[in-house]
């Protein structure tokens, strides 16, 4: 039997030009019983019940205005407008009856999304498991969604391409429920699950790639993202459009984690899943001729930097990926995005294109990197990727792949990189440069250090050493291989153990060291050289090498027992006492004192005894001491010039009527007079408290209480002096 039904009248209308809107009018059971484009007066009877009402641009570019409007009698008994988008689905109850509970799908839903800059800035997708687009729209609150049961996908977009403020959704069910909400503070692209009906949701894929655009000017993309160790950028210039250029990040499903992103139109094209194999923006930026040589077609949307630099060494290199929606289908036709890193300067032509196969002269296109079969020549498909996943949008991308600048040290060189669509302005392309990879070195530096510490030399050399190499560059986020040669006198394998050519720093390591063990059966008292030259480092010159000594102890001319410095009428006299057990060709001992330890003057002689294997004493008194904190070390010369030096010994020194610290009484800090060393203080119930120095070398006290403490001035464990200081 026939459900009686009631007629109707229906008028839709509305969009920027007649007939954009249609309309579609399912009944619960999801058959369609009235569908129409914009029209006045369609006739329609209907049983009561609850019906779901789509509203479509038929022309799919986003309608100012659609209106539905149901009549019985002519009086209005449903209407739905949707102000602006695409499509919208609503649900019309007629005859009285009572919706929202089960019907055509789980449940009716209400969703909004909302927020950046402007209005309409946000828009959306939301699409179920199977990948399916549901509903589509811009920002907007309150639209009626009819959801099955499944694990659905939400996608926020910027739909002006600049970058949003704020942009934030929320699902809501028909008892008025939060199902779902969020809000994305900056960017230009967001997803996220929403289970319906009590779906399990598997685990996203998390390989999406993230991008920005505004947040660095055109000039801190290269200075501040794009460039690394030992080079600096000049003179940055930038041609097109603002929104084709930016950041990404979370890009290793693609080889690069992050960096910077230059396109063909818009770089929030670039996140996935790859849903389209037709995104793309057209900026109206002009083309670019030197890639149009390339091409072979005129260009467009070209987006251009140019920057000079002056190379520290002999090779410069960065790391890219090349990625385009113009794969797989029109490789090999007129369509030809394309992209090139160019290149002037000593022993290149003005403009020589370095983005080439490798081991070729052939450039990277999509011409000739794709895996179409060698459709046209040549044809290079072990570098290609078809995109099958989800990081990006483009629907084909290159392996990673590495530009080598051969250069002259301390020239100045001129780059072109620059993107475009080929022979029209409809799908775009991209480059990802990897941060900091354009780089011409490490900046890392060496120094051979002697057993005792310091710089090697012939007087303090022993049968081993080490060679200590120090970034002094940016922290290294991955691992870097500096390598480096040997040279000298000393012969490996016989004068030493063999040793290795280059060493590997871990990310966030700053120091590595090279120990060096010497033969001693093959060793004698002559120094022998041993001389590390560094190769892959930041200098316009070559870097300086640097030089360990090899040699038997036990043929050294002194052989030394003890060095001390002995304070006498409380430090007014610093006396400098030592012992040898022998002494071989020994001519005489020259006295130096420092203020640091690392600049020393001769403040005496003591005569020496040429040949002796008893044991000898020597001293020499300081009668007149610095003021504070000192250094002294006894340096001793053979008569052949040859010398030798011990180790070094502090002294401090007082006047009775000089005080160290000032200001005492204090609050925050202090200064020692003369004193650089470390410093402790110890409360009056015997707590003790280490204390740092700021840069102005105050040393701080704003972690202590207030009261009175004796600090202690203290060197290798040694207590030189105290004094009282009280903290307010």
């Amino acid at each position: 039997m026939t459900a009686q039904c009631t007629n109707y009248t229906i008028d839709a209308g509305g969009g920027t030009w007649d007939s954009e809107i249609s309309w579609q009018l399912y009944n619960e059971d999801g058959v369609l019983v009235a569908s129409d484009i914009a029209v006045v007066g369609y006739t329609v009877c209907l049983p009561a019940g609850c019906y779901s009402l789509n509203l479509l641009d038929s022309f799919g570019d986003g309608w100012n205005g659609a209106n539905w409007v149901l009549y019985e009698s002519g009086v209005a008994v449903a209407t739905e407008t949707m102000l602006n988008g695409t499509a919208e689905t609503f649900q019309v109850s007629i005859g009285g009856a009572v919706c929202g509970g089960p019907g055509p799908c789980a449940e009716p839903f209400t969703f909004s999304a909302f927020g950046g800059t402007f209005d309409g800035e946000i828009s959306w997708n939301l699409s179920d498991g199977a990948g399916n687009l549901v509903q589509s729209g811009f920002a907007t609150t309150g639209v009626d969604l009819c959801l099955e049961a499944d694990c659905y996908l939400l996608e926020l977009y910027d739909s002006f391409g600049d970058s949003w403020n704020g942009a934030t959704w929320a699902l809501i069910d028909f008892a008025g429920n939060t199902i779902g909400t969020g809000t994305l503070a900056t960017g230009g692209y967001g997803y996220v699950q929403v289970p319906i009906g009590g779906a399990a949701c598997d685990p996203m894929n998390t390989d999406v790639i993230s991008v920005e655009s505004g947040s660095y000017t055109a000039d801190q993309l290269i200075t501040d993202v794009f460039l690394g160790d030992c080079l600096e950028a000049t003179n940055v210039t930038y041609t097109g459009d603002a929104g084709a250029i930016g950041t990404f990040s979370n890009g290793s499903a693609i080889g690069i984690e992050e960096g910077i992103i230059i396109t063909s139109g818009s770089v929030f094209n670039a996140p996935g899943p790859n849903t389209s194999g037709s995104a793309g923006t057209a900026t109206g930026a002009g083309g670019s001729l030197l890639l149009d040589n390339i091409s072979g077609v005129f260009t467009y949307d070209a987006s251009v930097f140019t920057f000079e630099f002056t190379a520290s060494t002999s090779q410069v290199t960065f790391t890219y990926v090349f990625a385009s929606e113009e794969y797989p289908e029109f490789v090999c036709s007129g369509l030809n995005d394309v992209f090139g890193f160019f290149v002037s300067g000593p022993g290149y032509a003005d403009n020589t294109n370095i983005a080439i196969v490798p081991g070729t002269s052939d450039p990277v296109t999509i011409n000739n990197v794709n895996n179409n079969g060698g459709l046209c020549l040549p044809y290079y498909p072990a570098y290609y990727n078809d995109n099958a996943g989800s990081a990006i949008q483009y629907d084909g991308y290159t392996e990673p792949m590495e530009a080598v600048i051969n250069t002259v040290p301390c020239q100045t060189y001129t780059i072109t990189i620059a993107v475009a669509d080929g022979g029209d302005s409809i799908y775009d392309s991209a480059v990802f440069l990897q941060a900091e990879s354009f780089s011409a070195g490490v900046d890392v530096a060496a120094a051979a250090v002697a057993p005792g510490g310091g710089q090697s030399t012939s007087g303090t050399c022993e049968d081993y050493g080490s060679f200590l190499l120090v970034n002094n560059g940016d922290p290294f986020e991955e691992e870097v291989t500096v390598t480096f040669n040997f040279s000298g006198s000393a012969v490996a394998g016989v004068d030493y153990e063999d040793l290795v050519t280059s060493v590997t720093f871990q990310p966030g390591e700053s120091w590595q060291t090279i120990d060096v063990t010497g033969i001693l059966d093959q060793l004698d008292g002559i120094p022998e050289t041993l001389t590390m030259q560094l190769d892959n480092v930041c200098s316009c010159t070559v870097p300086e090498p640097v030089t360990l000594y090899l040699c038997s102890s036990i043929l050294l001319a002194v052989e030394w027992l003890e060095f001390e410095v002995i304070p006498e009428d409380d430090g007014r006299v610093a006396k400098c006492y030592w012992e040898t057990i022998s002494e071989r060709n020994n001519s005489h001992f020259i006295v130096e004192r420092s203020t640091d330890g690392n600049h020393w003057e001769a403040i005496g002689q003591v005569a020496g005894n040429e040949d002796s294997y008893d044991l000898l004493h020597y001293e020499f008194r300081d009668e007149n001491p610095l003021i504070g904190l000192s250094y002294y070390r006894i340096k001793q010369f053979d008569f052949d010039g040859q010398w030798d030096v011990t180790e070094t010994r502090a002294h401090f020194f007082k006047p009775d009527a000089t005080s160290v610290v000032y200001p005492n009484p204090t609050t925050t800090g202090f200064y020692a007079s003369g004193w650089n060393g470390e410093i402790k203080a110890v409360s009056l119930d015997g707590k003790v408290f280490s204390l740092t120095r700021n840069a102005e070398s105050a040393y701080l006290t704003d972690h202590l209480t207030e009261g009175m403490y004796i600090l202690q001035f203290i060197i290798e464990d040694e207590v030189f002096w105290r004094e009282r200081l009280v903290v307010r």
